[in-house]
């Protein structure tokens, strides 16, 4: 397999961000910042509790899944559920 780009990945490439720019700019709606940081307030509190929540959880189990199985191997994520105790090999 080469490692350099082919003329058809430049192209890809230059087509994704063409296509990205353009869906950008047709679809900004957002008139003032307050608009876009705050949705001009009619999200709920718990709207955005929950929004949070879910991206936190994200970030978290994309880093603490792969660091766990790897320092303590796979059986970590398998939780016994009458005691809450880890299940070991």
């Amino acid at each position: 397999m080469s490692d350099t780009f082919h003329w058809l990945d430049h192209l890809v490439v230059l087509g994704y961000l063409a296509i990205s720019i353009g869906l950008g700019i047709a679809m900004r709606r957002q008139n003032s910042r307050e608009e876009f940081f705050q949705a001009s307030g009619s999200m709920g509190r718990m709207t955005v509790g929950l929004s949070v929540m879910a991206t936190l959880f994200s970030a978290n189990s994309f880093m603490m899944y792969p660091s766990t199985a790897y320092a303590v191997s796979l059986t970590a994520g398998a939780a016994s559920s009458r005691s809450g105790r880890w299940l070991r090999s």
